[in-house]
């Protein structure tokens, strides 16, 4: 029990050096492979370090080092940002000489697709290198490649701002496609609908239809021509109907009138010969005897003396 105590206690005590160990001689190896050129071999030494020790600020330098010269920016970056958190002076402005670099070099593979990416990536690469000559102001690579930085920025800073301006020329000018541009794309969409190998099956089912269609408007409209000659038929006979009831009333009207007229004149005639008849009556009857023909049929009573 105690050989296996004192056992694990040696491990416990010896195992961190022994990893510093090894880390450090994985580093050591990467550089070794970095200076040779060999930058795929020397990011592999520096990855099993990184391992080890993650937060390491100079392996994750070396590390973004590496992917600098595989072109691999982006990552070269993320690596390059982590050892700023170091506290070593000379290695943090070193980062922020390295960080401009690989800015610079992003912005320009972007200037070809994207101008406000570009200039975005651009002016962070100047940012970085003026942190740089801040803590060191005698480094004339980080001068010289600052000038370069900047004077890349406002070129594309330019051509960013006339591409600005020609697409709201754009805009205003020629809101709508032009007319000719239409009509051409109009003809060719009608020259390919033709050119398709079932449009002149389409076509001749269309004429198909357009006849069928045709012929049932016609059957309608001398459906409908029939329906009005019936009606205006219709209308004609009653109209004629009308007009011969209204002949026939006139006819019978005129037949009363003249019946009637008939009628009063004999009236007038029978007064005129009952008048004559009465006045030779009177004449020639006994006096009173009239009078008391009259007052019998008026219903009056002839009173008799009774003395």
């Amino acid at each position: 029990m105690k050989i296996v105590y004192w056992t694990v206690i040696s491990l416990l005590l010896f195992c961190p050096p022994v990893l510093a160990a090894s880390k450090a001689r994985e580093v050591k190896q990467g550089k070794k492979l970095f200076e040779q050129g060999k930058y795929e071999e020397a990011l592999e030494k520096f990855a099993r370090a990184l391992e080890k020790d993650p937060n390491s600020d100079i392996i994750n330098f070396d590390t973004g080092i590496a992917l600098y010269k595989l072109q691999d920016y982006g990552k070269a970056i993320r690596h390059l940002r982590q050892a700023l958190l170091s506290d070593d002076r000379t290695l943090r402005q070193k980062t922020h000489y390295n960080l401009g670099n690989s800015f610079y070099q992003q912005g320009m593979i972007k200037a070809a697709t994207d101008l406000a990416m570009a200039v975005e990536f651009l002016k962070q690469s100047v940012d970085h290198f003026d942190k740089a000559l801040v803590m060191n102001k005698k480094d004339e690579d980080a001068q010289f490649n600052r000038e370069l930085a900047a004077k890349e920025l406002k070129l594309l800073e330019e051509e960013l701002e006339k591409q600005k301006k020609e697409q709201q020329k754009n805009n205003q000018t020629c809101p709508f496609p032009k007319k000719e541009e239409s009509q051409g794309q109009s003809q060719s969409s009608q020259q390919q609908e033709q050119n398709r190998p079932d449009a002149g099956e389409d076509q001749e089912k269309g004429n198909k239809e357009d006849q069928a269609q045709g012929q049932e408007q016609k059957s309608g409209e001398e459906k409908k021509d029939g329906e009005e000659r019936n009606d205006a038929g219709k209308k004609a006979e009653e109209d004629t109907e009308g007009q011969s009831a209204g002949t026939q009333d006139q006819e019978s009207s005129s037949r009363e009138g003249e019946g009637g007229q008939a009628v009063s004149d004999e009236k007038s005639e029978a007064r005129e010969d009952a008048m004559i008849l009465l006045e030779k009556y009177q004449q020639e009857e006994p006096k009173g005897f009239l009078q008391r023909l009259l007052r019998r049929q008026a219903g009056e009573r002839e009173v008799e003396k009774d003395w």
